[in-house]
């Protein structure tokens, strides 16, 4: 199992990882290949650092320090006198490193150490301090070079503003849980935690955030967590314990689980990036991200179902390795491509590649439902329409296909017989939707004029019978005027028109 990662950042070529047994692995095209090495007398190297391609050190929790000068081939002890005790390192450049080790979670009142070298190892110095609460240090972090750092012990950050001389504690992060590592960017601090002061609690790890120099955010797993990584203020890793690897974007206010590719049983205890696309994390194997982390399935059809579909078959495309099926988040069918529902039902799906081993994606299915909008048929200016004429009929809204019962095509028709016209349309959805219109064709009015005498003199009277539909009225005190009445309770009707002669 490896414990700690790390690239150099200005020749990023040039890795290490260092882990159980004393074993050191290095590669030299970024990741790409691993060569490794092996330290006789070490047993639990938690802390890997170079500051160039040649020189670095690993720190051994049994209480030792190793140095290499040809990029970890070949390492030596270089340890602190009285160093019994240790955990993490971190040097800055060719002169100064930091590294730590003691702690007081025991009530035994053992002293933490800051031990500081400005000579790449070959001498060191210390400082002492016994904490009233109990916690242990674990990882530095040197900020320039002036030695202005911060490390992190159980529950707590410490800083230096001497150049290491002298130590205080800046910050109480919550509770007096185990800090494996600290990491600092532009103001934002992030620790992982496990719980106790050693970290031998496995039930209930987490991470706390800190962006704005008063206020930590917790965020619990339920897993222990190990390793932590910030590219700035904003955005990060934490890794841990049963494949717990989780991003944010938010300084740590919301977290998500992205491990597509992680064994399920591994435990990871590092995390290094070079870039946003480029990282490793570490623990019982080496990881190595891709964005390929981002890429889902997509639950078909695509397609809007209709108001009145019961029913709709979906699947996965690209040949997936295993779908499994959900209802209303109750697991319904396992290893099939092809699902039927409800319309109404809540649909996701669980699914796996063969080419993304250990890459589960769940995946939320929409069923989008769409009413359409019923077509609405006018008819000219009035349903009532005198034979002989012709009805234009019209559909107010506008679709994709229209069917009339006359089988015409067209969003508009003319018609000239009696009869009710249907029309079958579908939209851009593909939803069909339907109405009909009745369409009457009223006779043309006969009028018959009887009179009993037809030759009168000028100035006299004749009674003229009118039968029909209409009664003409011609007024003889409106020159050429007519007004036309139309017949509603009888069919017949009887006026006297006078009848005037020039």
């Amino acid at each position: 199992m490896y414990l700690d990662i790390y690239f150099l950042p200005d020749a990023t070529n040039y890795g290490w990882a260092c882990g159980y047994d004393g074993n050191v692995l290095r590669t030299t095209d970024q990741g790409e290949t691993w060569l490794g090495a092996r330290i006789g007398n070490a047993s639990q190297l938690e802390s890997v650092h170079f500051v160039n391609k040649d020189i670095g050190f690993t720190s051994d929790a049994g209480g030792r320090c190793y140095k290499s000068t040809d990029g970890g081939r070949n390492w030596r002890d270089c340890s602190p006198m009285g160093l019994d005790d240790c955990w993490g390192l971190h040097f800055f450049n060719e002169k100064i490193g930091y590294l730590l080790g003691g702690e007081t979670c025991s009530g035994m009142g053992y002293p933490l150490k800051f031990y500081k070298t400005t000579d790449l190892g070959e001498t060191w110095t210390v400082y002492q301090v016994s904490p009233p609460m109990a916690t242990k240090l674990s990882d530095p972090l040197i900020l320039d070079e002036s030695g202005r750092a911060y490390a992190a012990s159980s529950g707590l950050i410490w800083e230096t503003t001497d150049a290491g001389s002298t130590w205080k504690i800046l910050y109480r992060t919550g509770g007096y849980d185990w800090h494996e590592e600290i990491t600092y960017v532009d103001g934002s601090f992030c620790v992982p935690i496990s719980n106790g002061c050693t970290g031998t609690w496995e039930d209930n790890g987490g991470m706390r955030m800190l962006t704005d120099e008063h206020n930590w955010i917790e965020h619990r797993t339920g897993r222990s967590m190990y390793g932590a990584f910030l590219f700035d203020a904003d955005r990060g890793w934490v890794c841990g314990s049963n494949k717990a690897l989780y991003y944010t974007d938010d300084g740590g206010r919301t977290w998500e689980e992205k491990n597509c590719g992680i064994h399920p049983e591994s435990s990871l205890d590092d995390i290094w990036f070079i870039n946003d696309t480029l990282g490793w994390v570490v623990g019982d194997g080496i990881y190595k991200y891709t964005p390929r982390d981002t890429i889902a399935p997509k639950i078909l059809p695509d397609s809007i179902i209709c108001v009145d579909s019961d029913y709709i078959t979906v699947w996965v495309p690209d040949n997936p390795d295993l779908v499994h099926w959900f209802r209303d988040d109750e697991l319904v069918a396992r290893d099939l491509d092809t699902m039927m529902f409800s319309a109404s039902d809540k649909i996701s799906a669980y699914v796996e590649y063969w080419d993304r081993p250990f890459c589960g994606y769940l995946e939320d299915y929409e069923v989008k439902i769409a009413a359409v909008e019923q077509p609405i048929i006018e008819i000219g200016d009035s349903v009532q329409i005198c034979k002989g004429d012709t009805a234009y009929l019209n559909c107010l809204q506008e679709y994709d296909d229209y069917y009339w019962s006359n089988g015409e095509r067209t969003r508009s028709i003319e018609v000239d017989e009696p009869g009710t016209y249907s029309l079958s349309v579908i939209d851009s959805n593909g939803c069909p939707g339907a109405t009909s219109a009745l369409v009457d064709f009223y006779p043309n009015t006969n009028i018959d004029i009887t009179t009993g005498n037809t030759d009168i003199c000028v100035g006299e009277f004749v009674d003229i019978e009118l039968r029909g539909d209409i009664v003409m009225h011609i007024d003889p005190d409106e020159e050429n005027s007519q007004r036309l009445f139309e017949g509603i309770d009888s069919s017949y009707f009887d006026d006297m028109i006078a009848i005037f002669s020039s």
